[in-house]
């Protein structure tokens, strides 16, 4: 279900979207990134938890937008995708919100605009803003080398 759940919104760039919060374990404030050689673009490297490797992809990359400056706000949000934890580098979160199903609606341009994103769920407001709304299972499963890099 879509709608009377609850989800953490962030800021990529200048857009706002949000990510079922059932996924979200934490959030971070940005710490050292040990960076691996030959990585894919979207994978920034690994940050230690509590003692714990944990990588860290980078929304900005797997969404399609350029490289971005990490500054007060960026943070790592920390979420839980088929069974592994994996680190999100996002540039601000903002809050949780229920979506109300009055302001939900999906996507439909693939027959117009020859698009098709399986990972955007639909786009919704929230105080009068547009927000869209992500899977991010299927953002990991849809993006090439990134399923890889969460199944291990």
């Amino acid at each position: 279900m879509v709608v009377d759940v609850p989800y953490l919104t962030l800021m990529i760039e200048d857009g706002v979207y949000a990510i079922d919060i059932a996924h979200v374990r934490e959030i971070l404030d940005m710490r050292p990134l040990n960076r691996l050689p030959n990585a894919p673009h979207h994978l920034l490297g690994m940050i230690d938890l509590r003692g714990e490797s944990l990588p860290v992809a980078d929304m900005r990359a797997m969404m399609g937008y350029g490289p971005g400056i990490d500054d007060l706000n960026t943070r790592f949000v920390v979420v839980d995708i088929s069974g592994r934890t994996i680190g999100l580098r996002c540039d601000k979160v903002r809050e949780v919100i229920r979506i109300d199903e009055g302001s939900f609606a999906r996507i439909e341009l693939d027959d117009l605009m020859h698009w098709s994103d399986k990972a955007t769920m639909g786009t919704a407001r929230y105080n009068g803003a547009p927000i869209t709304l992500i899977d991010i299972t299927k953002l990991f499963g849809s993006t090439a080398g990134v399923t890889d890099f969460a199944a291990e």
